[in-house]
């Protein structure tokens, strides 16, 4: 897998080379193209990258281009400025509100708009010197983190009366969920129950294998299948080990983590692929001012938006279809959709964006969607407003 830190300064290269070969086409050397321009002109891409990599307004600042006049108010940055601080007064927020609070305390979008078009949610955060709404276990610090797990391991104990490392089952099985994510996403309970002294609760010796023997079986496979990186975890089970090596992988350090400990590299795989680009989307949807939720690995749905929006993420590298024509391929998996909205991520040959479609699920009734260089579906590209739409829905019938 790259490292998507680690593409940061071909990606601005891109997007440097792209604005001039886009400039010479709209014939606008003399000032930044727009995101319509090079929507009409197939540069969705171009357009997409500069979204995702601080907006028009850093690179217009950057190259020192002027932006197109397209803003029908005509406000300056300081009236924007002064319009946020009032609204912000109104409502009693010292810090930068969403999109929703935004709508709700203004009575329309048109503030909406004009954040949007300019620095996005994020970067008037930082002009104005204010935070971004926090999320609940996403945006906190890692040792604020760490100290909740701590707190809330202890209160854990408490109140299921053990002395022990409480399993992830009874975390689950009570109150305790969100306890369970952070310890899952912070290093495991393995981890924990070292870190704080704390025995783990005694099973069947025949359920699960201790360090050595994980290390033994993960080499035999290693070995059976010639293969110098992690196994994956269907590898695993298809192995002479089953289930039990699984078992015993994912609840000791799990697979990331054995393969650090084995200096092994993972298996490139579809799933990884997926989880970076929803980190993505994530980073997309905040940026622009939305609320976002993050659903555990097994909910229906990947993202809760605005406290209503159900949304599933996919994403797909280009492959050829036959061997000649270039397509991307989305698999649903079910016809009937268990979510609101589909966002869609197709890459390009580099692992770049190339369209971000956002499709409502009523109009995507299929189990595979497979879209070349251009589609019908390309009328949902870039589609945030579809977002927007959905909100106001669910505000009427609150």
């Amino acid at each position: 897998m790259v490292s998507i830190t680690n593409k940061q300064e071909e990606r601005e290269k891109r997007i440097i080379q792209g604005i001039k070969d886009a400039q010479k086409l709209i014939q606008c050397e003399d000032r930044m193209p727009s995101a319509t321009e090079l929507s009409n002109n197939n540069y969705e891409w171009l357009r997409s990258l500069i979204g995702t990599n601080g907006g028009f307004k850093r690179w217009s600042k950057e190259l020192e281009l002027p932006l197109k006049d397209y803003r029908k108010t005509g406000a300056t940055d300081e009236e924007i400025e002064q319009e946020i601080r009032d609204v912000m007064k109104k409502g009693n927020f010292n810090r930068m509100m969403t999109k929703k609070e935004i709508r709700e305390a203004s009575g329309n979008n048109s503030l909406n708009s004009r954040i949007d078009r300019t620095y996005g949610y994020s970067g008037w955060a930082k002009r104005l010197g204010v935070d971004m709404k926090t999320r609940e276990g996403y945006s906190e610090p890692k040792e604020k983190q760490e100290l909740q797990i701590k707190e809330g391991i202890k209160e854990a104990q408490k109140e299921l009366m053990i002395e022990r490392m409480p399993t992830s089952l009874e975390l689950r099985s009570g109150r305790f969920g969100r306890l369970n994510s952070l310890i899952t996403k912070n290093k495991g309970f393995l981890y924990w129950a070292k870190e704080l002294n704390l025995e783990r609760k005694q099973g069947s010796p025949t359920k699960r294998m201790n360090d050595s023997e994980i290390v033994s079986a993960i080499k035999i496979i290693l070995s059976s299948l010639s293969i110098d990186r992690m196994p994956s975890s269907s590898e695993v089970h298809q192995s002479e080990f089953g289930g039990k090596l699984h078992n015993s992988i994912v609840r000791t350090y799990g697979y990331r983590e054995w393969a650090k400990k084995l200096s092994l590299k993972l298996k490139e795989s579809e799933t990884q692929l997926g989880n970076d680009y929803e980190r993505i989307v994530v980073d997309m949807l905040r940026d622009k001012g939305y609320e976002v939720d993050k659903m555990t690995t097994n909910h229906p749905f990947d993202l809760l938006v605005n406290k209503s929006i159900k949304v599933d993420t996919k994403v797909a590298n280009p492959h050829m279809l036959k061997g000649k024509d270039r397509v991307h391929t989305f698999a649903t998996n079910k016809r009937f959709g268990s979510c609101d909205l589909y966002i869609m991520v197709a890459l390009d040959e580099k692992e770049e964006i190339e369209k971000v479609l956002i499709i409502p699920s009523h109009r995507l009734q299929i189990v595979t969607l497979c879209i070349g260089r251009n589609s019908k579906y390309d009328v949902y590209d870039y589609r945030f407003d579809m977002i927007d739409k959905y909100t106001e829905f669910f505000d009427l019938i609150k």
